[in-house]
């Protein structure tokens, strides 16, 4: 009787954890649909900046995934991966076939096929959401320790705000919302995402289209944005490497909305390279407004980052630290506040952060075995050396 009892309480678990079983549908409630991708993303198809020499590498998506959900519940009712990619005088399309009973529906669409982004709570459009993953450990073991200090500590403050922010408006958050760790994240890849509130499927025997309630085909647009970022640096042939991360950033969106989740507070990781030397001349922000002159500067850093955007609180300020390792085995960190640099016209209009403070890197002690190094190495004479192989 005790063997029966576990078995019972065995199978009502397993029951209880199973997957959520759908409605079966008629095969001859097939629709057709498609989406449009509008790829026009600033500094990844248009408006780059001039020292933007090694731009971002941009592929279209291979799959989009369409979700039909029930508007009063959020319940997913019908899926569909389209892999049929074309594309006409509008642009770059997908096509595919869905079957879902008549009745109105909330749709989105996104892209599947994402390196970094994860897509959490797809069934239930009110907590679907799409976040950007945790960078490696070996990656974090590039940072120095003044940076990851500086890092846990801006990340501490941010989180602080948000735990204050939920306990003020008495807000339902995940577990991920509410952690005690410091996430360092990739940045996310470019994340198309199509959503339309009402979608009415009528009774039909023939095959219909389906469209937005203004009789059009439904349009994905990058739920993320593309940034430029670049600093001017003094003494750039010290260094080896140089990484940044830029906190006060959101760490994933919701789908349902398209909105960023304010409770995510994240450090981007980025990886920066040498722009421009004195041949090409760098113009600050600030004197090209006012059109005067200024003395070329050594080199520029710079990068392109995508965003789910920044944090919109007031005392939320956007700060980048810099990690740079020089050539003689140390490291340079630096954290610069560019909240500012965000609101001016460049960063608005552009997607251009352009700080304008000055980094310089410390001269190295010499060394009289080494002869270069840095971004700028170079190498000595070759020697001949004779040595017999056994073979």
């Amino acid at each position: 009787m005790r063997r029966l009892t576990l078995i019972l309480l065995s199978i009502a678990v397993l029951m209880s954890i199973s997957c959520e079983r759908r409605e079966l549908v008629e095969l001859s409630n097939t629709h057709y649909v498609r989406v449009y991708l509008k790829e026009d993303i600033k500094n990844v198809h248009t408006g780059f900046h001039p020292n933007a020499h090694n731009r971002p590498r941009y592929k279209s998506p291979d799959i989009m995934r369409v979700l039909l959900a029930d508007p009063q519940t959020g319940k997913v009712k019908a899926e569909r991966f389209l892999r049929t990619k074309d594309s006409d005088q509008r642009g770059t399309y997908y096509d595919g076939y869905i079957v879902a009973a008549p009745g109105h529906y909330q749709l989105i669409a996104f892209n599947f096929d994402t390196e970094v982004c994860i897509v959490r709570d797809y069934n239930d459009f009110s907590k679907a959401r799409v976040y950007t993953n945790e960078i490696q450990t070996h990656l974090k073991s590039r940072l120095s320790k003044t940076a990851m200090k500086i890092v846990q500590s801006v990340m501490r403050r941010e989180m602080q705000k948000v735990s204050h922010k939920v306990n003020m408006h008495a807000q339902a958050v995940t577990k991920a919302d509410t952690r005690s760790e410091e996430r360092i994240v990739y940045d996310p890849d470019i994340f198309y995402l199509a959503s339309c509130e009402d979608v009415y499927i009528p009774y039909t025997d023939e095959l219909d289209t389906l469209k937005t309630p203004d009789r059009d085909h439904f349009v994905a647009e990058s739920l993320t944005q593309s940034y430029y970022i670049q600093i001017p640096v003094k003494g750039i042939e010290y260094a080896t490497s140089s990484l940044g991360l830029v906190s006060g950033l959101a760490g994933s969106a919701w789908l349902g909305s398209g909105e960023m989740n304010e409770a995510d507070p994240v450090a981007v990781y980025l990886e920066l390279r040498p722009g421009p030397d004195n041949a090409a001349g760098l113009i600050s922000t600030k004197d090209a407004v006012s059109g005067a002159e200024e003395t070329p500067s050594e080199a520029v850093m710079y990068t392109t980052f995508n965003t789910f955007g920044k944090l919109p609180e007031a005392e939320s300020g956007l700060s980048i630290t810099f990690d740079f390792i020089t050539t003689h085995g140390g490291s340079h960190t630096q954290t610069i506040d560019i909240t500012d640099e965000f609101f001016t016209r460049e960063a608005q209009e552009k997607q251009w952060i352009l700080v304008d403070d000055v980094i310089e890197l410390p001269k190295p002690v010499p060394n009289p075995n080494n002869s270069g190094g840095g971004f700028k190495p170079n190498v000595g004479q070759w020697e001949d050396i004779e040595t017999e192989i056994i073979i």
